[in-house]
């Protein structure tokens, strides 16, 4: 990393593992799907990306050598939240409590308005729902903080929206765990100070674990899926009359797909199977969606073939096909995995525990650009630095929008995929 004043923008990596896992050694062989147990061998030849979850420390430390912003590869979402009070307060990175305090604060700001309205309970009933503000940490030396927003915005920051996104994607709420410190939500306390104002505080840390969470993509043939709507008597029947005639002419054809899934939307779809008050005879309106994959891109064209002939030979009531046939599309699917070994990310040569010696090249902001360009499996992260004379406690993080990790055109498909634990190696930029 240059001098500030010569390179403001210094970047790090150490998050692409692609070619460790694609390597298949040891390390890898550890590697399972913790919902299912199957191991990662079964589409190691698949993989398309491989990224590791890395912490804030290397954040930190650009931000400590005078950085304005940071370019990274895939970081945890507390973790942006993380480096910024670490820098700014001069933690140690075994401040535990200061640490889980942060990383809470982080937890809240990472999905956006999601905290001051977005998908909240009373969603309807929140002011100026149009221009939902965007929230705020004010965190203080203490690791507690302040979740605000700012003023004259929609939505609002309360005691409720602050605990809906509190349990958000939390799993254990005694063992959420980040790259940085293992947090437990369990002594939390959550005080509204009126005015678009709630203070959380309490936050309990222990020592981060030994592994990083790595997130990898591997190719899975093809999918499609399309929906017509029905409407009149008995429009549920119908419409699932209907899927029923698309899979019998497929079988005539000899087609069998690999999976596939028919929903009547506004009869439960949405809901967990059983529950839900929804005499399907008395519901005059649904809309018939189907979703099919594949390893055969023919076999799923042919799905889509068979699915346009319900607009003239399909129930009475049948609408909604503006769009035209459906398209095929690649289908990729990711999810977070680790393992138990010590890994080492592109260019790191130090470990989780052990003393930051990674060297970064020395690029301008010009070359930075250049480089992000051309690396298309990364997400990168903007990071502003709290600036003292506008607002000495706040971690403000700003992020850019998340790039689709595959080739344009393509869509994904996503499938939860973990592991038992991995130590993988991150990289922590140092000064030419």
């Amino acid at each position: 990393m240059r001098a500030a004043g010569t390179a403001p923008w210094p970047w790090s990596s150490g998050d692409d593992v692609l070619d460790l896992v694609r390597t298949g050694d040891g390390a890898v062989e550890l590697l399972r799907n913790l919902d299912t147990g199957r191991s990662i061998d079964e589409v190691r030849s698949r993989l398309v990306t491989a990224n590791a979850y890395l912490g804030a420390q290397s954040i930190a430390a650009a931000l400590a050598r005078g950085a304005d912003l940071v370019i990274t590869g895939r970081v945890a979402d507390p973790s942006l939240t993380v480096a910024a009070c670490a820098d700014w307060f001069g933690w140690s990175w075994d401040d535990w409590e200061r640490l889980a305090g942060a990383t809470v604060a982080g937890h809240l700001i990472e999905c956006g308005v999601q905290v001051t309205g977005g998908l909240a309970t009373d969603w309807l009933e929140l002011p100026d729902l149009e221009h939902l503000g965007f929230p705020i940490a004010e965190v203080a030396a203490d690791g507690s903080c302040v979740i605000t927003k700012p003023r004259g915005t929609g939505g609002r920051v309360c005691e409720q929206t602050v605990k809906e996104q509190l349990v958000y994607e939390i799993a254990d709420p005694n063992v959420y765990l980040s790259p940085d410190v293992t947090v437990s939500f369990l002594a939390l306390r959550v005080e509204d100070l009126g005015e678009n104002r709630v203070r959380v505080s309490d936050a309990r840390g222990r020592p981060a674990p030994a592994a990083y969470k790595v997130s990898a993509t591997y190719q899975d043939g093809f999918h499609a899926q399309g929906q017509l709507a029905v409407f009149g008597t008995d429009a549920v029947r119908k419409a699932r009359r209907a899927a029923g005639m698309v899979f019998e002419r497929l079988r005539g054809r000899g087609v069998s797909l690999r999976e596939t899934v028919v929903e009547c939307l506004g009869a439960g779809a949405c809901y967990p199977r059983g529950s839900g008050p929804f005499p399907t005879q008395d519901i005059q309106e649904t809309v018939l969606h189907i979703a099919v994959a594949d390893d055969s891109q023919a076999a799923v064209e042919g799905f889509t073939l068979e699915l346009m002939p319900l607009i003239t030979a399909g129930p009475p009531g049948t609408t909604g096909y503006g769009e035209g046939r459906p398209r095929v599309h690649p289908l990729f699917r990711s999810g977070p995995v680790s393992s138990h070994e010590t890994w080492c990310g592109r260019g790191s040569t130090c470990s989780r525990s052990g003393a930051a010696r990674h060297r970064l090249p020395p690029p301008g902001p010009r070359e930075s650009r250049l480089r992000l360009g051309r690396k298309q499996n990364t997400l990168t992260w903007l990071f502003a630095r709290p600036r003292a004379e506008s607002c000495p406690t706040m971690a403000n993080v700003r992020r850019r929008p998340r790039a689709m990790l595959f080739p344009r055109g393509r869509r994904s498909d996503y499938e939860t995929w973990r592991t038992p634990a991995a130590e993988i190696r991150e990289s922590t930029p140092t000064s030419e």
